[in-house]
């Protein structure tokens, strides 16, 4: 976490990400993480809300409002991906996966994976 404050710092908010993803991740898989909980709240905080990527030219907006990244982790879910699977491929962590899965589900309105990937195969109809 003292990582992520140097690079909020610097201005490197990707790494920031990366570092705070990654600490969250670790501190899942303690029975009592203690202080260390508040500690990385505290990082979070400090860093801010994630940064945008800037808008490129020519991009279009999904009218379902997802995202690019969004849709590529629904493609992968309903092909029958696990959270592990799809953060493997998409070099990111699973804590961002989820993320992505989260803000998804609630930008089409399902509730789970199942509903999820029925919703992305009507989408490719």
């Amino acid at each position: 976490m003292s990582v992520a404050r140097i690079y909020t710092r610097a201005g490197r908010n990707a790494e920031v990400r990366s570092c705070l993803d990654e600490a969250s991740e670790v501190l899942a898989t303690l029975p009592d993480p203690g202080i260390l909980a508040d500690l990385l709240t505290d990082a979070e905080r400090a860093a801010g809300p994630p940064v945008p990527p800037p808008l490129q030219h020519g991009r279009t907006q999904r009218p379902d409002g997802l995202s690019a990244r969004e849709a590529e982790v629904l493609r992968l879910l309903t092909l029958g991906h696990t959270n592990l699977e799809i953060a493997a491929k998409l070099v990111v962590s699973v804590h961002t996966v989820e993320r992505h899965l989260q803000n998804a589900y609630r930008k089409v309105g399902v509730r789970n994976r199942a509903d999820a990937a029925a919703y992305m195969a009507r989408d490719d109809s």
